[in-house]
């Protein structure tokens, strides 16, 4: 076990920002003198990618699609396909898988809907709530995405989703709430978007306010890739 308190003692500043940056896409900074590894991530609603891209990636179990998941209403199931891709990860040294994604199915154009489980709020926690659990048996991280609203990839990095709190929270926000409070998520990805005219990266009533202190969430928050415009905006949130 790490001690976390003496490793960020031993950490400059600039270290401690190299630290939440990365080193490459994929993998953060290690900092050996101070006891602190490196990690690695891996996409995951569909099996684990590796770093690479196209012929350049390492071979893996390709499974299901997440909407095909979804339609099967079968917890179990999701818990099967946890289990896997905890083993899989392993296989392949990465310690953080970034899935499961829990948005809601909002438009049958949405690019990224296949890899969604629902537009059921509530079937979509419980899946994710049975992924998550089996994928960190295996002391995989999971990362739970997009929070939140990230609903569409029509100019996805800039869209303002403007919702009213009560579907806010029973639609949007509940299989994130069910992933975090049932399924014990150590990871959460935030979205590209702006909601209520602020970006999810650097939304703090979002990550703070309702994912740590009404939640009681107590794991890490990782930005989507390049999803961060401002950091110290970020940072405090």
């Amino acid at each position: 076990m790490i001690d976390i308190e003496a490793a960020l003692g031993a950490l400059s500043l600039d270290d401690k920002c190299r630290l939440v940056a990365g080193e490459t896409n994929w993998r953060t900074h290690a900092f050996p003198d101070a006891g602190i590894p490196q990690l690695k991530m891996s996409d995951g609603p569909t099996g684990l990618r590796g770093e690479g891209h196209g012929s350049a990636g390492t071979p893996g179990v390709a499974v299901p699609a997440g909407i095909t998941l979804g339609a099967s209403w079968d917890a179990d199931l999701l818990a099967e396909i946890g289990d896997l891709l905890g083993k899989e990860a392993i296989r392949k040294r990465a310690h953080v898988v970034l899935g499961p994604t829990v948005n809601l199915h909002r438009t049958p154009v949405g690019g990224r809907t296949f890899e969604c489980y629902s537009e059921d709020p509530e079937l979509s926690g419980a899946l994710a709530a049975a992924y998550v659990r089996a994928v960190q048996a295996h002391d995989v991280a999971v990362t739970v995405k997009h929070f939140v609203c990230n609903d569409t990839e029509v100019d996805r990095m800039t869209v303002n989703v403007d919702v009213d709190e009560r579907p806010l929270r029973e639609l949007y926000l509940r299989p994130f709430e069910r992933a975090v409070k049932e399924g014990g998520a150590w990871g959460i990805m935030s979205a590209y978007n702006r909601v209520g005219g602020e970006h999810a990266a650097e939304n703090r009533r979002l990550l703070t306010d309702i994912l740590r202190t009404e939640w009681g969430f107590d794991g890490y928050v990782v930005s989507d890739w390049f999803g961060v415009h401002e950091p110290v905006g970020a940072a405090n949130a």
